[in-house]
């Protein structure tokens, strides 16, 4: 009999700690998952809420764009911006498109992470791919600020300051 008890544990003992481990390790999910996602302030508007005839282009959302990799910060391609700052970007959206143009907009908003994100990569000297030209006279790709954005049929570039960001090329 004791040698069946020595067996008998010799078996119990590992598989309890499997079932042990199995169970923490399926429990760890499901209390990560429980934790919402952040929510922008409650002053803060998606701006296809407020007018989903303008053009959005979150190229910080993508690798199209001057750091060349998708920027830390952005979840989703949705631009946000302070209700005012949408707003005022609908009202010129109606004027313009009874004049056959369309307003488009880049990024919009700007998280912490994403600031860090930049600083991070201006200070890494070793990444000149898409720095060629910055600080000898040149632009960077994507740096040429408002104006005619010949992207798009009729599309116009808009900077807006005070909207949570900067609104346009990024």
């Amino acid at each position: 009999m004791t040698s069946i008890a020595a067996r008998l544990r010799a078996l119990v003992v590992p598989l309890v700690a499997l079932v042990t481990l199995l169970a923490l390790t399926t429990a760890a999910p499901a209390r990560a998952a429980a934790v919402p996602e952040p929510k922008a302030p409650a002053e803060f508007v998606a701006l296809s809420d407020v007018d989903p005839t303008i053009l959005q282009e979150m190229r910080y959302f993508t690798p199209h764009n001057f750091v060349g990799v998708r920027i830390d910060g952005y979840r989703q391609p949705l631009c946000i911006l302070t209700r005012p700052a949408a707003e005022a970007l609908h009202k010129a959206q109606v004027t313009l498109v009874r004049q056959g143009y369309t307003l488009k907009v880049y990024d919009c908003y700007r998280p912490q992470r994403a600031v860090d994100h930049f600083v991070a990569w201006a200070k890494d000297l070793g990444d000149q791919a898409m720095k060629a030209g910055a600080g000898r006279g040149g632009r960077p790709p994507g740096a040429r600020g408002a104006g005619r954005d010949h992207s798009e049929p009729g599309a116009v570039r808009a900077r807006v300051r005070g909207g949570g960001g900067a609104v346009g090329a990024p």
